[in-house]
């Protein structure tokens, strides 16, 4: 138990019961002229993205640093897998025969983030969820079949003891009240910008808040769509676009931190990762 609750602190348990505390007594209506802000549900997502991070960490603190940078990139992506892509991509740089590891890594963090996505949309609306799980069911096994042949293409058995840093302090308040921050402006922007133009620009505001933050996107849509303002039909395209526009970014990351060569190594995944979500959505469509 003790190894299991390692970095987990008097100020975390704080935090833990402030949000607990807080939620009942925060609205459970729109409060904005669109319908579409509903403080406790927002309150909500940013305690499940702060638990689902430190669950994480205690999973890695659990299994123990030999299962090595592979459970580094999973239990880091559930924090921000851009941030677990770009971390890996330093010691990439520095230790050039665990690229392939990292890069195991880097790509297990993309399945983390489908599990997300999968909670997050999940708490917002349970319609959009029964469209959207064969697209998370085919590209979460795909992402995940490509991080086992990185991992394994490397000869290097990585023990990795730095890498139990990987996902961060047990709780991320900040980075929680930046998830709905980010959420709130997207709701917003989404919903007037569908109001004034219509659903296809809805398209065009989710590929862009995607650059940003993919969940934020996926929440987004899902509030619409638990609204009543769109179906969920109408928000699957949007969704996808926001994963693509989102993984462009993982790249470009992975380009900036690791080089080019590390890049590569997570291009194949990531690529297929894209087009395994676009096939199914086809798919059920």
């Amino acid at each position: 138990m003790r190894r299991l609750l390692t970095g987990w602190t008097s100020r975390d348990t704080l935090i833990l019961l402030t949000a607990l505390t807080m939620l009942p007594l925060l609205p459970n209506q729109p409060v904005d002229p669109w319908m579409v802000l509903n403080p406790r549900k927002l309150w909500l997502l940013g305690f499940l993205v702060m638990l689902i991070g430190a669950a994480g960490q205690m999973a890695q603190n659990w299994l123990g640093a030999r299962t090595g940078l592979l459970l580094a990139g999973f239990a880091g992506g559930f924090a921000s897998s851009s941030a677990t892509i770009a971390g890996l991509g330093l010691r990439a740089r520095q230790q050039p025969a665990l690229a392939s590891v990292c890069a195991g890594g880097a790509v297990l963090s993309n399945v983390s983030t489908i599990l997300q996505m999968g909670v997050v949309v999940g708490v917002l609306s349970t319609p959009l969820l029964l469209a959207l799980w064969p697209a998370l069911l085919l590209a979460g096994c795909v992402i995940a079949l490509f991080a086992v042949v990185a991992a394994r293409a490397s000869q290097v058995q990585a023990a990795a003891p730095e890498a139990s840093n990987a996902a961060g302090r047990m709780l991320e308040p900040q980075r929680a009240l930046l998830f709905m921050l980010i959420v709130a402006a997207v709701l917003l922007v989404s919903a007037w910008v569908q109001a004034w133009l219509g659903d296809a620009a809805l398209d065009v505001a989710l590929a862009v808040s995607g650059l940003a933050d993919v969940h934020a996107a996926a929440a987004s849509a899902a509030q619409l769509v638990a609204t009543g303002r769109i179906t969920a039909e109408v928000a699957l395209p949007g969704i996808a676009l926001a994963l693509a526009s989102n993984s462009l970014v993982k790249l470009g990351l992975a380009w900036a931190s690791g080089g080019r060569g590390y890049a590569l190594h997570l291009l194949p995944g990531i690529a297929a990762l894209v087009v395994a979500f676009w096939l199914a959505l086809l798919w059920v469509r």
